[in-house]
């Protein structure tokens, strides 16, 4: 079709926005003819199209992309000839850390496995937080309702697992900004039990913004049974973080009675 369009005059628009959506709908014959045609310059100058390819959970456009970005020859890497390409990190080096959040965001979205595991062999770096900074991968596989990509990001660099980010990343796993949607209460349960860190006042804000924009139409009771979890959970917090508090004020007061004994002792020994 797009061939069609382009034969009878029609304007396509931009090529790199036309790539974009070839590498979204994993549209690879039109990606060759784009690159055929317009060359790189069809890919512009960000790896957007390379993002969006990961996203559509299409592993074998992604290595044949992968390879014409890194030099491979067209015609070769249409035929899955040649050698795959260096597996060095030199693809990665001058991106950004928005940008490597994006892709690994991408590669959870897919839910491929495989995605997840060449990104790491490829020599793609985990994501770095900034202080405060909320991760945008865990919420992007637990808005999917996705547990086995989860338990895949927890296994990623050999068992220390996808970073979590900040107290933040919890809330919005809870509920997508903008939206109605977000993480199932099982899902939820399964991220705290695995170590998420928690700020149980921003998940408690989280959960009845969800539950204020939740559609009537399509009201199943799932964001009420969240943030009935989530106060629930947060109480329990406050309520432990409170005992916590009392331990540790009678621990010092018996420090203190036991220092003055030992004062006094030591007196009645000098006399």
């Amino acid at each position: 079709m797009v061939l069609a369009l382009h034969g009878a005059g029609c304007d396509l628009g931009p090529p790199q926005e036309l790539a974009e959506w070839a590498c979204e709908a994993s549209q690879r014959p039109i990606l060759e003819w784009l690159l055929g045609t317009y060359g790189g310059d069809s890919l512009g100058d960000d790896p957007s199209c390379f993002i969006w390819s990961v996203r559509s959970g299409d592993v074998s456009l992604v290595r044949w992309l992968r390879e014409w970005i890194q030099g491979g020859e067209l015609g070769r890497a249409s035929t899955g000839g040649g050698p795959e390409g260096a597996a060095g990190p030199s693809m990665f080096l001058d991106w950004s850390p928005q940008r490597v959040h994006e892709m690994w965001r991408g590669a959870a979205v897919s839910g491929n496995e495989e995605m997840l595991g060449l990104l790491l062999e490829w020599g793609c770096p985990l994501p770095v937080h900034e202080p405060g900074e909320a991760s945008h991968v865990w919420p992007a596989a637990a808005w999917s309702h996705d547990v086995r990509t989860l338990r895949v990001l927890r296994r990623l660099g050999g068992g220390t697992g996808m970073p979590w980010g900040s107290d933040g990343t919890f809330a919005a796993c809870v509920w997508q900004e903008g939206s109605w949607w977000g993480a199932s209460l099982g899902i939820l349960q399964w991220l705290l039990a695995e170590g998420c860190p928690v700020d149980w006042g921003r998940a408690e804000s989280a959960a009845r913004e969800r539950v204020r924009h939740a559609p009537r139409y399509r009201y199943d009771g799932e964001p009420r049974a969240v943030l009935e979890w989530v106060i629930e959970q947060r109480a329990r917090s406050e309520s432990l973080g409170g005992l916590k508090r009392s331990v540790r004020s009678v621990g010092m007061w018996a420090v203190e009675k036991m220092d003055a004994v030992r004062g006094l002792l030591a007196a009645v020994r000098r006399r």
